[in-house]
């Protein structure tokens, strides 16, 4: 540990000092026509951890002064929250407001509902702020763990276009999540990936698992949700009820049985050991191959440009800070046949100064971006040192640029709907939220009345979306509403219809024809939509509902696996899938599985069961998928007997002209200790007229399961060309005296 610890502290040795303050901003690249000025630093500001804007467009920043020494009991908070404010509009604070002293673990701040929910592992709280001094605390949600953790802490607090609020979690920090006061049988499990928390309902829900430590979460344009992410793959698109690719471990679901891959077939640093994308510890310099890739492996923050400030190629790409590249990368972001992926960018700022550790990068109200600096020489493995005393944020802008004057909060009814549908999501995203807070306990049918005739009349996707948004979080939208979304001709419109239609506080209002006429649409957009809901929220009351939902197959492996989670989370089975004609063989695979997994008594019953289906199903690629569901669900099952159903269905198929059916069955029937399929095994290999490929893998099989007595038959077996290298190979499995004589006797008769 301490010589990774030496290690991690490379910037130290290459310089004692970060740039000065005052030089910071000068020091850094940006493209041409772009600018970057200092917007706080030390000592007006340090240990810039997270920050969001009020609606009046001031600054709130979360200054973190406990790390890396979290206290474990909430006791001797020292994590501050302050308001700074450019009053005289030149792009630099002028005004700081201390509104919380004594934070305690705070990692996390968002605003709304008349004050501010912070994250304060182990608890999600919510303060209530009036003329910016604070009230009495109240814990929302708590049970984060913060014994284990160590840099993964819940963050990144965000709200959701449906207004939820969202926030990520650390692989490290394996949490059962509740209200106060909540039995442990009844808390959420969670370790990383994607949670959301209710305002007005005050539920908690997981969104999506998986990924390593994602530090930073935003939406596009079109609602879709993004992460970044630390050591494996940094960019996720991430989609609900989605369980992702992970560091290590397995999602809390023991049925999961594959993981989704994240957005990019990229990466950020040049390959090799994720510690070797770390900068020369001797000169400071990055190593060439992580700077012409994009920096390193570990990125924190996500913004995903939405405003009209930047150039318009700009709009819709992701910003993240490339913590070991001291520089922030910049990602497109482009629809794929059923989902979204990342491309590749030039890298958009180069901070020129090791110490530089961007954390929480945001659009600001004009449309600015923002990137906060912890300024330091470790990074999220450097436990032991922080220096407390630095802290920078900076104002990144294009042109002249006339900055936001008002106060969202105040504007009327009217103004906010016609703000709802801004170009500006900022802006938006404000206007929607006030919306929400007035829809609590007062009458908004004048509001509702009036999107729900822009959502009618809009041309643009975006406004409708924004509208329907904006229904939404008020609890407003209709089920008239809903059905113009699945009937428009945009894709991303159809699988909205589905996410909101499956999502309101009272979802069964929306028939079973609705869910029905979703299952059938061409676009695997559409359908990925659907099931993300069915996976999450177990679906409508019966399978059969969703039917043409799972006759699709093609699509790509991610909504394959997509279809698994919700086929399980509706209750089907192998039997049903053959019943309703599917034809995604890993459904198959992963029904059989679960089903064996599932039967706690008599498991040959369970295989008799999930096989008797087999001639039913729509090709050999299905059966095979079945079958090797039943051997892996068997896998360290011990003293189960083969019965004459088995027996038959092995005679039946064993003659198919498939070879992986032919394979996966002979697997099965040795896992199961059926003699019969020993000696149909061996009566093939014997017979000199069967392909040679064909004795090899039965040689293989039973040397591999260390068939009883079957070592003497590879000795014999050395003397036939045909299938030698298989006899040889299948001597491995056999501690056997005899073995190396016979060998060294025939040696110098082998091939090379």
């Amino acid at each position: 540990m301490r010589r990774l610890l030496a290690l991690l502290a490379f910037a130290s040795v290459a310089t004692a000092q970060p740039v000065p303050t005052k030089d910071a901003a000068a020091k850094m690249k940006l493209p041409p026509g772009f600018k970057v000025t200092l917007f706080a630093g030390e000592p007006e500001v340090v240990q810039p951890i997270a920050f969001t804007f009020d609606d009046r467009g001031r600054m709130w920043v979360v200054e973190c002064l406990m790390y890396p020494k979290w206290s474990q009991d909430g006791k001797g908070g020292k994590d501050r929250v302050v308001i700074l404010e450019d009053t005289d509009g030149d792009g630099k604070h002028d005004k700081k407001t201390v509104v919380l002293e004594d934070g305690v673990n705070l990692s996390g701040i968002e605003l709304g509902f008349g004050g501010m929910y912070l994250c304060s592992s182990p608890n999600l709280i919510f303060i209530p702020i009036k003329d910016d001094k604070p009230g009495k605390p109240e814990v929302l949600l708590d049970g984060w763990n913060i014994k284990d953790a160590k840099h993964n802490v819940f963050n990144g607090l965000v709200w959701g276009p449906d207004g939820w609020l969202y926030g990520c979690n650390g692989i490290q920090t394996k949490s059962k999540v509740g209200k106060p006061g909540t039995p442990d049988k009844d808390r959420v499990p969670f370790d990383c990936g994607v949670w959301r928390f209710h305002p007005t309902r005050k539920v908690f829900e997981v969104v999506a698992t998986g990924t390593t430590n994602p530090w930073g979460l935003d939406f596009d344009e079109h609602g879709e949700m993004f992460i970044t992410n630390c050591v494996i793959d940094h960019l996720f698109h991430m989609v609900p009820g989605g369980r992702y690719t992970r560091m290590y471990g397995q999602d809390y679901n023991p049925h999961t049985y594959g993981y989704m891959g994240s957005a990019v077939d990229y990466k950020h640093w040049g390959g090799g050991h994720w510690t070797e994308s770390r900068a020369d510890k001797k000169t400071g310099a990055l190593v060439k191959e992580h700077d012409d890739a994009g920096g390193g492996h570990a990125h924190s923050g996500a913004a995903i440009y939405l405003g009209d400030n930047f150039p318009k190629e700009y709009r819709n790409t992701l910003f993240t800070a490339n913590i070991h590249g001291n520089r922030l990368n910049n990602d497109g972001l482009e629809r794929t046949k059923s989902g979204m992926k990342g491309v590749r960018r030039p890298d958009f700022l180069f901070a020129n100064d090791p110490w530089f550790r961007g954390i929480c990068v945001k659009q600001g109200p004009a449309g600015e971006l923002f990137v906060s600096d912890w300024c330091d020489t470790g990074e999220c493995h450097n436990y032991d040192v922080a220096d407390t005393t630095n802290g920078r944020i900076y104002r990144v802008t294009y042109g002249d640029l006339k900055p936001f004057k008002g106060d969202v909060s105040k504007m009327t009814d009217e103004e906010l709907v016609k703000a709802v549908t801004s170009q500006n999501e900022w802006l938006s995203r404000k206007a929607r939220r006030v919306l929400q807070e007035r829809s609590v306990g007062r009458e908004t049918k004048t509001s509702a009345d009036e999107l729900r005739k822009t959502l009618t009349a809009a041309t643009e996707s975006a406004t409708k979306l924004r509208c329907a948004w904006a229904l939404q979080g008020m609890n407003q939208l209709g089920e008239k509403e809903v059905y113009l979304l699945v009937n428009e001709k945009d894709v991303g419109l159809r699988a909205w219809g589905a996410r909101l239609g499956m999502d309101r506080e009272e979802p069964k209002s929306i028939n079973r024809g609705f869910v029905t006429v979703l299952a059938e649409d061409p676009s695997p957009v559409v359908r990925r939509a659907l099931a993300t809901q069915l996976a999450r929220q177990k679906g409508p009351s019966e399978p059969d509902a969703v039917t043409k939902l799972f006759q699709h197959d093609g699509d790509d492996p991610d909504t394959t696996l997509i279809m698994w989670y919700a086929a399980e989370a509706v209750g089907l089975d192998v039997e049903g899938l053959a019943r309703r004609n599917v034809k995604a063989p890993l459904l198959y695979d992963f029904a059989a599985r679960k089903f064996i997994s599932a039967a706690s008594d008599n498991k040959m019953l369970a295989v008799e069961l999930a096989l008797r289906e087999l001639g039913s199903m729509p090709s050999d690629e299905c059966r095979t998928a079945a079958v090797r569901g039943v051997t892996e669900g068997l896998r360290g099952v011990k003293d189960v007997t083969p019965s004459k159903r088995w027996q038959a269905i092995y005679s039946q198929y064993t003659k198919s002209e498939s070879p992986d059916l032919r394979k996966q069955l002979d697997e099965l029937g040795l896992m199961l200790g059926d003699e019969t399929v020993v000696a149909f095994l061996k009566e093939r290999i014997a017979d000199a007229k069967k392909p040679a490929g064909e004795r090899e893998r039965a040689v293989s099989l039973l040397a591999n399961r260390k068939t009883v007595g079957f070592d003497a038959d590879l000795r014999k077996l050395l003397a036939d060309p045909a299938v030698r290298a298989a006899a040889i190979r299948g001597l491995a499995n056999y501690a056997d005296d005899k073995t190396p004589a016979v060998l060294l006797e025939m040696y110098g008769k082998l091939t090379g």
